[in-house]
């Protein structure tokens, strides 16, 4: 459910998180219109993470490499809040940074799900995948609601006023509100994520080689049983 909240993260299409953002470049740079080059400055580094994914997963492992990247995508979006930058070109490469963090742990979510199932079958003895699938995408789809609906009631309680038409006349106060939904929550909520991997999340590198090991070992003896 938390990546799910994560994946509405500013920018990611949502009506709150699209009028934060261009809110952002309002108050920072006053041009709505940087809204398009900011998002073609997040979507590159994920572009270019992507085909070597597989490759760090491998050699990192899924669980380290999402450590990784919540990490940066945490210290990128802080040091952005920090800096109240009001140069867009700063401003842009901080959120590709931001991004390129993300990606790191956006990219593998699915293919940690298999690592659950493989060891929810070491544990038990049975392989449910429909069941831990179908789980994580109601997980999921409820988490990405409730960035929809908490996106809107953050503008309102930062005292946006949508009568005002897109944020061109908003209060300072609400502006400065508007830059903090952009930078420093999505930050905190990224960092969260990335404890919650370190400190919960038991499936390490070694642990997830461990139990495909186990697992090959039992069909393999029972194949030869067959």
């Amino acid at each position: 459910m938390l990546s799910g909240v994560l994946r509405e993260r500013p920018g990611a299409g949502a009506d709150g998180t699209d009028t934060a953002r261009r809110g952002h470049e309002l108050r920072n740079f006053g041009d709505g219109q940087l809204l398009s080059l900011v998002n073609v400055a997040g979507v590159v580094p994920i572009l270019l993470f992507i085909p070597f994914a597989t490759a760090l997963a491998r050699r990192l492992g899924k669980r380290e490499l999402g450590i990784a990247g919540t990490a940066v995508a945490t210290v990128a979006g802080v040091a952005l809040f920090l800096l109240d930058t009001d140069s867009p070109y700063l401003f842009m490469l901080g959120y590709a940074v931001f991004m390129l963090g993300v990606a790191g742990f956006e990219s593998l979510i699915w293919a940690v799900v298999t690592d659950v199932i493989d060891f929810h079958e070491v544990r038990t003895g049975e392989r449910n995948d429909g069941t831990v699938y179908g789980m994580y995408s109601w997980a999921r789809k409820l988490g990405q609601a409730l960035a929809g609906g908490l996106s809107g009631w953050a503008l309102g309680w930062i005292g946006y006023e949508s009568t005002r038409g897109g944020g061109a006349r908003q209060s300072a106060a609400v502006l400065d509100g508007i830059y903090a939904l952009s930078t420093l929550v999505p930050a905190l909520l990224l960092g969260l994520a990335g404890l919650i991997l370190a400190l919960w999340y038991s499936l390490s590198r070694r642990r997830v080689e461990e139990n495909v090991a186990l697992l090959e070992e039992r069909r393999g003896v029972g194949s030869m049983s067959v």
